[in-house]
């Protein structure tokens, strides 16, 4: 682990807080399927990696301020 990223962990605090989304890991399975890709800084072709952030209503009903978790 690099030093600066230790010493950020270090600064990590727990709080409590509710979770109101979650970010969904596509991975490059679609991005393969459609042929997208970006350009890297050597000018190749690199294929895209893919997440969508999502609400729900079923992760947000049953969470109320009143009760928070600790992260």
């Amino acid at each position: 682990m690099a030093t600066g990223v230790r010493a950020a962990v270090r600064r990590c605090r727990s709080r409590a807080a509710i979770e109101m989304g979650h970010v969904f890991q596509l991975g490059r399975r679609y991005a393969e399927k459609f042929g997208l890709t970006a350009i890297d800084a050597n000018g190749k072709p690199l294929t895209i990696t893919m997440g969508s952030y999502g609400v729900g209503v079923t992760a947000r009903s049953p969470r109320s301020p009143n009760k928070p978790t600790t992260i």
